[in-house]
């Protein structure tokens, strides 16, 4: 590599730096040509989500579990919050993030590099809300993951895909374990269902988990689980025909006089 290559010689411009990841951007961002196709900085359900909350996110403390390119947080961040700390374990990912924070110049806004399941099995920090979209089912364990948010906040905003036999046979086909293992967590029990991303991982914009593979729960699973928490889960809207799975949005939380 000749280092001069990676100068740039053009007049300073916003695009230059959404240029850097140019064909790798999913979100649709505003004031710039990003490419994507996500309108994640305008999303119903961040809206849905702020509609559920006293007083939606104004004022606020909120930890965000992988923000992608940063716009639910931009979202938050324009609704008011105190502070949004964002958690981004994808390199790449979290380069986006702060090119997006600078251009929108969202200073309530902290984006951090690490594992955000690392981070919540050790800090002792209390949030008034987490909002965990598009991560769990990431996740390997992800009954031991939610459980580790119960521990920081009373009240977690959440959107999903979950397991449904049928529906996933028709989208993944082989790359799903139908029969799925029976896991106990925090004597919790569980079915976790292995989807294997396989050919996604070959793409520098990919979106997923840091492993190849990830674990789905069904639904019931999801309802169960905080029930067996103490915390209030109401699903506020859910499809069962998204091109990647069945999908709920939903707010779970802790019941007055839980622990």
């Amino acid at each position: 590599m000749n280092i001069l290559e990676q100068y740039v010689k053009n007049k300073q411009n916003p695009q230059l730096m959404i240029d850097l990841f140019k064909g790798e951007w999913s979100s649709i961002v505003p004031k710039v040509d990003s490419g994507g196709f996500a309108d994640l900085f305008n999303d119903h359900r961040i809206n849905l989500l702020a509609s559920e909350i006293d007083q939606g996110f104004s004022n606020k403390s909120i930890l965000e579990l992988g923000p992608l390119e940063g716009g639910h947080s931009y979202m938050m961040s324009d609704m008011g919050a105190e502070s949004v700390t964002s958690i981004e374990s994808n390199s790449r990912a979290f380069i986006k993030c702060l090119i997006v924070k600078e251009i929108l110049q969202m200073g309530n806004v902290n984006f951090l590099l690490g594992d955000f399941d690392k981070f919540l099995q050790t800090t002792n920090k209390k949030y008034d809300f987490v909002l965990a979209s598009g991560v769990i089912y990431h996740c390997l364990n992800p009954i031991q993951v939610l459980s580790n948010i119960s521990k920081v906040t009373d009240q977690i905003g959440i959107w999903s895909h979950y397991f449904d036999h049928e529906i996933c046979n028709s989208i993944y086909k082989e790359r799903f374990d139908y029969k799925g293992k029976l896991v106990l967590v925090n004597n919790f029990e569980a079915r976790y269902f292995q989807l294997d991303y396989k050919e996604s991982l070959n793409w520098s914009g990919f979106c997923g988990g840091p492993n190849p593979s990830t674990n789905w729960i069904e639904k019931s699973t999801w309802i169960n689980f905080f029930n067996s928490l103490g915390f209030d889960f109401k699903i506020i809207a859910e499809s069962l025909d998204h091109p990647n799975g069945p999908e709920f949005t939903a707010i779970a939380t802790r019941k007055s006089g839980a622990k």
